[in-house]
């Protein structure tokens, strides 16, 4: 006889000791009084305790587990204090418990008269006094000695905004995370309609010496639900924070249990009365802001990781093109906002031949007088880097022959011919020593000390060479020492390499790189770091979380999912224009106001707003 799954129904969520607990209720049909604790590691992956919980009465008798829901858990010197909702006719009552063990709960009783969702505030007391937090229309605070005996503060702390109250918005708190400076609150803001469900996760922060007062209030969302996430018809089971990550848990009507991930950013930055996001790279809604022709055949497949440069009011893009014959060409496209594509070469500007090992595969015939450079099929010069000095336009790139290691090639150009598209390149070079392999080198926009500088690695610590002549003969080539190296104090488990070429700026060189996080194998992101003016190998600052990952359709879909990956940068009226290729297949945007943005960077707050989304284990 085939035995019946039955589905989990979510019911709350916490943590302890850097562990998620879920709690869920197995509905059977039948009276079922108890319920499951389900515990993770990685916030994903649940393994189920072998005991039931139970929540018992002031009378000894078990509570219905089954109409109770929003079960919310404070930590409470070495216990726990658990809130819940439990429907009394046609309205909810709100309770607490006191934890005696992971298979029971002691309940206290009501807690005053409250109806709405509420939550005790985790490890913390005001003038020897415990406080909770409450509400669905507005946020209020109730405070007790005994966790018995609760007393209400006489107006509300926090009220939504006159338009969306009309709008017929509600609020459900999340979770409550106590900082040195400040009381954190999450919480989701929701309409429902017949046909329709609108969620957001947002944040406010009151101030720790006085619980009632509002620090801070986060104007836009961390998150708002897409299109697709609508016909999931899920509600919100409540969020923790394991370590530095921020987990968010939904269940749908379908028994499933859904879960959002954030980096969790340092929230003890609060300049008072502005929202905690001052650090943003945002991307451009109309992304990708190029993508293959399938009516070229020398970029059909892929246009990405392009190179980009700020000169004559416009910037100029070279990116890398792979066609019908798999070869990685140079294109040219430039823009005059820096948003939208405003011209495109028909014909690729560069194509690699002089290394290669393979015959070139023949694309439609070209009336451009481009120079023929680099390797073969399945290779070709790839993701470029491009810097300008004085009158000359240099940039390297992974020149790769399909077989042997990829080693870093540099070219360059005269800026009027540049400019005017006269693709007079200059013989490449090799840069980097046969037989081993290379990428992502690239060449500070201006002298240091006097010398050109080259970065080529990153990892295990900043090297640059310094050189009198970018003028390489070709057998001269600097020794770069690379290795994975990861550090516990940020969020990268392997050190990929430099993006875009460095930017200078008031606080130092800004460089952006590419990692993959511990906690997202095979998943490529981005992060940043702020160098030294005289000695760059000197690091100021540096993120503790990603600035950026694919979470979009466009970055994970095409022919290499999970991949944001830079070569070019600008800055145009004090914005940060950072482009990326999207899944190796697209050419994106993402931008930010450069002060905020290394504000945020030297406070160590550093945010992501773009979260891992998956369907948890049991």
């Amino acid at each position: 006889m085939e035995k019946k799954t039955l589905a989990p129904r979510g019911v709350g969520i916490t943590n302890l000791n850097n562990r998620v607990l879920l709690f869920n209720f197995l509905s059977s049909g039948k009276k079922n009084n108890t319920f499951q604790i389900a515990a993770s590691k990685n916030g994903f992956s649940f393994t189920n305790f072998k005991k039931w919980a139970e929540i018992v009465t002031e009378k000894g008798q078990q509570e219905e587990i089954e109409k109770c829901l929003d079960f919310r858990i404070g930590r409470i010197d070495n216990s726990y204090f658990l809130t819940y909702k439990k429907r009394q006719g046609n309205t909810y009552r709100l309770y607490g418990a006191l934890w005696g063990g992971f298979s029971h709960w002691q309940k206290t009783g009501e807690i005053a008269d409250i109806t709405e969702t509420g939550m005790l505030v985790p490890g913390y007391r005001h003038q020897n006094k415990y406080i909770l937090y409450f509400g669905e229309r507005d946020i209020k605070l109730a405070w007790s000695d005994d966790l018995l005996n609760w007393h209400i503060f006489n107006k509300p702390v926090f009220t939504l905004s006159k338009n969306l109250m009309k709008r017929s918005f509600r609020l459900k708190i999340g979770t409550i995370i106590p900082t040195k400076k400040g009381i954190l609150l999450v919480y989701f803001l929701c309409r429902e309609g017949k046909t329709y469900k609108d969620y957001s996760l947002r944040m406010i922060a009151f101030d720790k010496n006085n619980p009632a007062k509002l620090l801070t209030e986060q104007s836009k969302p961390i998150w708002h639900q897409n299109k697709a996430w609508e016909e999931r018809n899920a509600y919100p089971l409540g969020v923790v924070k394991v370590k530095q990550q921020l987990f968010v848990y939904w269940q749908t009507d379908k028994g499933e249990i859904l879960v959002l991930h954030f980096p969790f950013f340092n929230f003890d930055y609060f300049p008072e009365g502005k929202g905690f996001f001052s650090f943003i790279l945002r991307k451009f809604i109309k992304n990708p802001i190029l993508k293959p022709l399938t009516k070229n055949r020398w970029e059909s497949k892929a246009t990405f990781n392009a190179a980009a440069i700020f000169d004559e009011r416009k910037v100029h893009f070279i990116y890398r093109a792979v066609g019908d014959g798999d070869l990685s060409v140079w294109g040219y496209a430039s823009s005059k906002d820096g948003l939208h594509i405003d011209e495109r070469l028909e014909e690729p500007i560069y194509i690699s031949a002089k290394f290669s090992k393979k015959r070139i595969p023949k694309f439609r015939q070209s009336a451009l007088p481009f120079y023929l450079s680099g390797c073969g099929g399945f290779g070709g010069c790839e993701d470029p880097r491009m810097t300008k000095i004085d009158d000359r336009y240099y940039v390297t790139y992974t020149a790769f022959d399909g077989s042997s290691p990829p080693r870093v090639g540099l070219t360059s150009i005269r800026s009027d011919d540049f400019l005017n598209k006269r693709w007079k390149w200059k013989n490449p070079v090799f840069i980097s020593p046969p037989n081993e392999i290379h990428k992502n080198w690239v060449i500070f926009p201006e002298k240091i000390g006097g010398k050109y500088a080259i970065l080529h690695s990153l990892s295990p610590k900043i090297r640059i060479d310094y050189f009198d002549s970018l003028n390489f003969d070709g057998s001269t080539f600097i020794k770069s020492r690379f290795f994975d190296k990861s550090n516990k104090l940020i969020w990268e488990d392997r050190t990929r390499g430099v993006g875009p070429p460095p930017i200078k700026t008031k606080d130092g060189w800004l460089v952006i790189y590419h990692a993959m996080d511990k906690k997202d194998p095979g998943l490529y992101k981005m992060g940043a770091m702020i160098l030294d003016y005289k000695n760059p190998t000197k690091v100021l600052y540096r993120s503790r979380q990603p600035i950026l990952e694919p979470s979009e359709s466009y970055e994970n879909q095409g022919l290499k999912p999970g991949i944001v990956y830079s070569c070019g940068a600008v800055v145009s009226d004090n914005q940060l224009l950072v482009y990326y290729g999207g899944a190796d297949t697209v050419t994106c945007l993402a931008t930010a106001d450069l002060n905020k943005f290394l504000a945020e960077l030297k406070s160590d707050g550093n945010p992501k707003l773009n979260p891992r989304f998956g369907e948890i284990k049991l």
